[in-house]
């Protein structure tokens, strides 16, 4: 099996980049240090997720032409559609930070001889 992996320019069959592959301990180091960040950005406030949201759209944004040169090296997509693509994730990220505080909040309801809490919490 080889050990690296070539990326392709589709439209003039160039190698564009060589990535090399993982061993087996790098790649379970590598999902350990996923799954820490993860447990610790659980844990974040909401307001703080979303500014991280509006930042990544930002910087989606500052950087648009050179990812749409990218897709287009990459996966062949043209150039004006790698723009779009990247207006959409901008979008969809200050979208997700300014609705998500809302649409996650905690819930209360009335329930017999109580009340019940709904409550949103990322698992994996």
């Amino acid at each position: 099996m080889s050990k690296t992996v070539n990326t392709i320019d589709p439209s003039t069959g160039e190698r564009i980049a060589e990535y090399h592959l993982l061993s087996e301990e790098q790649a379970n180091a590598a999902i350990e240090r996923a799954d820490a960040a993860f447990q610790s950005w659980r844990m974040e406030s909401l307001d703080k997720r979303a500014k991280v949201l509006n930042k990544m759209a930002d910087l989606i944004e500052q950087n648009s032409d050179e990812l749409a040169q990218l897709m287009t090296r990459e996966m062949g997509k043209p150039i004006a559609q790698g723009g779009q693509e990247c207006q959409l994730c901008a979008a969809i990220c200050r979208y997700s930070a300014e609705q998500g505080p809302e649409q996650l909040k905690d819930e209360t309801r009335p329930l017999q001889g109580g009340r019940a809490l709904i409550t949103y919490q990322p698992i994996g």
